[in-house]
This record gives C-alpha cells, structure tokens and sequence, in this order.
C-alpha cells in the first residue's frame, strides 16, 4: 500500500484540520511523546527515507505500520540525524529535560539522581505560567522503583501518574485511587510479567488513558499546558498484550545481516557480540551461557523482535487516540507534538541488542516534531544534533524568552524545523558514553575508545552498516582533522573526562 493510499483516508477521517498556518499563536500547547529503547527504523516515515536494505533490515515481511506517528512526520518535520547525548536512559534523560551534556549536571550513567538545582524544562513553562504535568517513566531519581509521585518533581506539577523507574506490563488503582503495578508474582511482589493485561491495564494504554483524562481536564483551561507522556515501551523484556502479540509472525523474521555471534578481538568493543554470552573470569574469553546454542539465540532474537515489533504497533495505536482527543477537544491546532526517544536498540545488529554503542540502530533516535502553526509540512532536516538541543529548540519555538539560556549546553535549532538559514547552526553533535566518545555529522562519525589502540571513522554513506574504519584511508584525512578538532574544542569547553583522557587526548593531537 502506497503513502498516499495510506495517509488520506487518515487524513480525511481523523483529523480535518488545516496544517499550517501563519499566525502562530504565542502560548502553543506542548506534548512531548517519550519512548524508551526505540528503533528508528521501526517507523515507517524513516524506512521512506532509507534504502531498501537498511529500511528492511528484518525481512521485507518484517515491519510495522505507524499511520499516527507517520502523519505526525509527513506534517511535520522528522530530524533523520538526531542523536542520544548518551545511548542510556538517565543521561539521555538528564540532557533532554536540561538542555545539558549528562557529565555538566552529574548523570553520567544509570542510577545518579538529577539535582534538584538544575533548571528543567518543565521549571521553564511553569515558571511562564503553563500547567505541567507528567505521565510514565522518568528513571532521573536513582535506583528506587517504580517510586509513583515522587515528592520532588522537577518542575511537573501534576505528578500523580509519573513512577521513576522499571518496565512494568501491568498497572492499576488501589482502592484509594493511587497508582500501583499490577503484575505480581506468586508472593505478591510486583513483577515485568503481562499477568493478564489487557486494553484498559498494559501499560501502554494505561498511561495512554491518563493523558487523555489530563486532556480533557485543560480543555477549558485559559492556561497552556505541557503534558510529557513517557512509555516504558519497548525496551526489553519484549512482550506485549494480545493481539500485538501476534502481529508479526517469527516465520517472517530474518535476523540482519550484520548479526554475528563470533567474538573478533580485534574489532571495537561495541561491536563485539554479547546477546547470551558469559565471559571466562580466566581467559577473558566470550562462551554461550548455560543452556543456549547458537541456534537458541537465533530463536530467541526472532522472538523478541517480534514482540518488539508489536510494542511499537501498539504505541503508535495509542498516539492516535492522543491526537483523536487533542482535535475533539479542539486543542489539536495549537498544541506542539514531539516524538523522540530516549535511546535506540541494536534489535540483532552485530549479535546485540539495547544500547551503549555509537552505531545507528542504538546512539540515533527518532524525532519529530508536529506544530501545523509554525511548521511546514513534509520538513526534513538531514543534519546531526542530540538532545541537548531539545529545550532551547522548543523554548524558541513556543516564544518563551524568560529564562536564562546560559543554563543549557543546547543549540536552539529551530530554523532547521522553520526552513530558515543559519549560519551559526553547524551539521554536527557529540555522543558519549561511559568509555568512548564521538563526533558526527549528517554522514560522519568519528570515535574515539579507551580500550582501542586506533579511533574509528565511519562513513554512513559509504558503509551504512558500520563495519569498515576509515581512519587510515587518506582520502578522509582533511574530514578526520576537521572532526578531531571540533571534538577536542567539545571537550575542553564542556570538560568532557572522556575526550580529555590522556590516551584519547593524544590520539586526538596526532590526527590534528
């Protein structure tokens, strides 16, 4: 079925609406949409910008469907290089909501809890008198799980639904009306299991239904409002409620063709595979985990993409109740919709699965931004950013000019979404993550490792499945030196640990 044959009848359906207009209003309505663990490539609006090889890296009967999110694009603007500051949840988290790199404001990594000091996007709006309020997973409060209405929220006033932590697949109501996890074990301790949860309880819809209700609650509000929905899907454990349970059959599921399960000790870390492996203490050396065979793991991979894939079906279904509210409720035309997502998941690429690595399927995330006000329909930037970026950007975008924009490490790049020229936005972002760093352009990534004697220079239109280093190569040698010295510039002005480490600060000084 064709774009066109796809979109209108949703078009004409649900929506009605004209899609761009000129007279903005200043106090839009923000809605930003979160996932947790989000291939790109599941979603159809970047599989139309991708080769065929890369678009279907699964199988051509492997792909899913995403009307809602797809209108939000072809209406919109989709960013087709935008990156996790760190593929990871709390950093990336921390720098969304912040506006910073994660080591400028002490979240690194899992488990650091973010200062209350730091300004976040949500103090911004409220402080400029917008209602705010929060929906789903934070996971910037440290370890405790779920941790529902946490008493600091960071700026979001309405924090009943908001739970710091885990991946649970069912929720509920005590009987006083609070929150709670609905899937429990045998001993009553709350667990990832579905346990019976259907289209009222699985998460997804759950926190679906909440946002709703917060909808109609500002639908005669004088006050502008900044809802965050954030899904705890689809991050592993892979599964899913019936019927997106069966959705995608295994038998149409081909693993990439970059899935591996040797161990190459002379290629980087991040590609060396791991999914069920154990490393000999002794040796150091890489052995399948008790009970799994390489055809297990094969089996086991097929599986979990195909409850992956019923995950994010299921997600974009919930996106179009939003957006069905949003235009009944008659707040549609003035409300800001973001997409995004945390970080990505490698789904099989070179034997993995998650996050933590710079290759595609784990460091880009979606991103797209609906405005029919402001924005013009069918905008694609091809140019890299990360996250950091995203508070300056939004605050430019819905006019908001009281806070202090020395606060943030971002680039406001909002004339990328409005079509407006800029000379001081450049085509390129920095990626971090515990033990490497990199900087990366629409088409470049450079990156530097602790644990490797020579950085890696990727070249996504050459090589899109990241495989060979073209460090050595001279015919990159003016590219490399340019992106060394924007990384070590990065790095002393952020004071980057990880690039000014002294073995990547002398590999840097030799490619200068």
């Amino acid at each position: 079925m064709n774009f066109l044959s796809k979109t209108i009848p949703l078009i004409v359906l649900l929506l009605h609406v004209t899609v761009w207009k000129t007279n903005a209003q200043k106090t839009p309505n923000l809605l930003y949409i979160i996932t947790d663990e989000h291939n790109f490539r599941t979603i159809g609006a970047y599989r139309d910008l991708l080769s065929k090889e890369q678009a279907y890296m699964w199988g051509e009967k492997a792909y899913v469907e995403t009307p809602y999110l797809d209108y939000l694009a072809h209406n919109g603007a989709i960013l087709t290089s935008m990156y996790a500051t760190s593929p990871s949840c709390t950093p990336s988290r921390a720098s969304m909501f912040t506006g910073n790199y994660p080591h400028t404001v002490k979240m690194p990594k899992n488990g650091y809890v973010l200062a209350h000091n730091v300004p976040t996007l949500a103090n911004v709006l409220a402080d400029n008198g917008y209602t705010t309020s929060y929906t789903g997973k934070l996971h910037l409060i440290g370890n405790p799980k779920p941790m529902w209405n946490p008493e600091y929220g960071y700026g979001f006033q309405h924090k009943k639904y908001m739970f710091n932590g885990g991946h649970w697949k069912k929720f509920g109501f005590n009987p006083d009306g609070t929150p709670k996890v609905a899937s429990l074990n045998s001993k009553g301790v709350p667990n990832t299991n579905l346990n019976g949860a259907d289209e009222k309880t699985f998460a997804t819809d759950w926190l679906t239904d909440r946002a709703l209700e917060f909808f109609d609650a500002q639908k005669n509000s004088k006050l502008p409002f900044f809802e965050v929905v954030s899904f705890p899907d689809p991050h592993t454990n892979n599964t899913v409620r019936a019927p997106y349970d069966t959705m995608y059959p295994i038998k149409n599921i081909e693993l990439p063709k970059t899935f591996n399960l040797e161990y190459h000790k002379e290629l980087p870390s991040w590609k060396n595979p791991e999914i069920d492996f154990a490393v000999d203490k002794t040796t150091k050396e890489r052995k399948f985990k008790k009970g799994f065979t390489p055809e297990k793991v094969k089996q086991k991979m097929k599986s979990d993409i195909s409850q992956y894939f019923g995950m994010v079906k299921c997600i974009d279904d919930n996106i179009g109740k939003m957006i069905q509210k949003l235009k009944q409720n008659g707040q549609l035309e003035n409300t800001i919709i973001i997409f995004s997502s945390d970080h990505g998941d490698l789904l099989g690429e070179y034997g993995r699965d998650n996050k933590g690595v710079p290759q595609e399927g784990s460091a880009k995330i979606p991103f797209i931004v609906y405005y029919p006000n402001a924005i013009k329909p069918g905008t694609v930037v091809n140019k890299a950013a990360n996250n950091t970026d995203l508070m300056d950007t939004v605050l430019s975008l819905m006019n908001v000019k009281n806070y202090d924009a020395n606060t943030t490490d971002g680039r406001d790049i909002s004339p990328w979404l409005l079509g407006k020229k800029n000379k001081d936005l450049e085509d390129i972002t920095f990626v971090r993550y515990q033990w490497w760093a990199s900087v990366i352009t629409d088409r470049y990534k450079l990156i530097f490792d602790k644990s490797k004697t020579e950085p890696w220079l990727i070249d996504l239109e050459k090589d899109p499945q990241e495989l060979i280093n073209y460090i050595k190569d001279e015919n990159y040698n003016e590219i490399v030196k340019k992106l060394a010295k924007e990384l070590k510039a990065y790095g002393q002005k952020y004071n980057d640990d990880i690039v000014l480490d002294a073995k990547i600060k002398e590999q840097i000084d030799e490619l200068i």
